[in-house]
Formats: structure tokens, sequence, C-alpha cells
């Protein structure tokens, strides 16, 4: 299984970013960070082959 960023997605997490910065920046870069993570946490749990970006690379493998 594939797991993948649509620009729907993007576009929504643009504007999620965009909301929240109006009332704290470094908030709304913190959230967006911590999603990535979680998204990349997700793209591992489910197809190990992926891996990036390569120093969090823990089979030595990356895409």
């Amino acid at each position: 299984m594939n797991l993948f960023w649509t620009e729907t997605a993007k576009e929504d997490l643009r504007a999620i970013k965009y909301y929240i910065s109006q009332d704290n920046p470094a908030a709304a870069k913190q959230w967006i960070e911590r999603l990535k993570a979680t998204v990349f946490f997700l793209r591992k749990a489910l197809n190990p082959e992926y891996c990036k970006p390569v120093e969090l690379c823990a089979s030595g493998k990356h895409a």
C-alpha cells in the first residue's frame, strides 16, 4: 500500500498552516512538522522499503 500527498491535501496543509500562523507562526510550523513526521512513520510502517530522508533510514535502503 502506498501513502502519498495529493495536491488537495497539500493545499489543505498550506491553508491550515496559514490559519494557525495568524496567531502563532511557530506553532504552525511545529504542527506541520509533526504531521509530516507522522506520515513518514506511517509510510515506513506500510512499506518498509520506503525510507526518506536517508539519514532517518535504519534499514540502509532508501528511495
